[in-house]
């Protein structure tokens, strides 16, 4: 399922607290594969999801924009969640706009409801203005 949400940059962001325990840190190379790891776990249960292998994890990301991406990483550096973006460079003309798109939203199970989505979500607006 895709759900199209927009939001005006220009307006202020929220203020995210911190999250104990976290920090939200820029994609890095170094990254990648734990972020693939925990996406496989973080969508084991969801219908229709299957693992990524190395190999279909990297063709999946095409569009990907690492500037625009973040890993929430706890105490330890394991990733406990992430905010895949990507950019359709070619669709701003006919758009009238840039834009960005979250392509990937994930929060590993011990993590939710701890807003560790929001401050990843913010941190991407962020970069997209």
């Amino acid at each position: 399922y895709y759900t199209h949400m927009r939001r005006p940059l220009d307006v202020a962001l929220p203020d995210v607290p911190d999250v104990d325990g976290l920090r939200v840190v820029p994609w890095a190379p170094e990254l990648d594969d734990a972020v693939r790891v925990a996406h496989n776990e973080v969508f084991a249960d969801h219908w229709g999801s299957e693992p990524r292998t190395p190999e279909q994890w990297a063709r999946s990301k095409a569009m990907f924009a690492p500037t625009w991406s973040f890993v929430a990483l706890d105490d330890a550096g394991e990733v406990v969640g992430y905010a895949v973006s990507g950019r359709y460079e070619e669709d701003w003309p006919a758009a009238g706009y840039p834009s960005g798109y979250t392509e990937l939203l994930g929060v590993r199970r011990a993590w939710r409801g701890r807003r560790v989505a929001v401050a990843l979500l913010t941190a991407v607006m962020r970069a997209y203005a």
